[in-house]
C-alpha cells in the first residue's frame, strides 16, 4: 500500500533546484569548454538533492527505513509487510 504526504514549498524548491541544475549541467556538457561549469552544476545539484532528502527525513522521521519516492510535490511511501 502506498501513502502520499505533502511537503512544504521550501522543501519542494530544493528538489526543483536540483532538477534545474541537472538540466543545466547537460547543456554545459554539450558546449565546447563547458566542462568546468558542468562540473559545478553537478556538484551543486548533488548538494541540493542531499539537502532535500535530509529535510524530508526531518519532517517524516518515521519513514527513515522505508522506500520513498518524490513525485508531483508529494512523497510516496511504500509500506513493506
Amino acid at each position: 500500500m502506498k501513502k502520499q504526504y505533502d511537503l512544504p514549498d521550501d522543501v519542494k524548491e530544493l528538489f526543483e533546484k536540483y532538477v534545474a541544475l541537472q538540466e543545466l549541467r547537460g547543456k554545459y556538457v554539450k558546449r565546447p569548454c563547458g566542462f568546468r561549469k558542468a562540473r559545478e552544476c553537478a556538484i551543486q545539484s548533488r548538494l541540493f538533492r542531499v539537502k532535500f532528502w535530509e529535510k524530508v527525513r526531518e519532517l517524516y522521521p518515521e519513514f527513515k527505513d522505508k522506500d520513498m519516492v518524490y513525485t508531483l510535490g508529494k512523497i510516496i511511501v511504500k509500506d513493506t509487510p
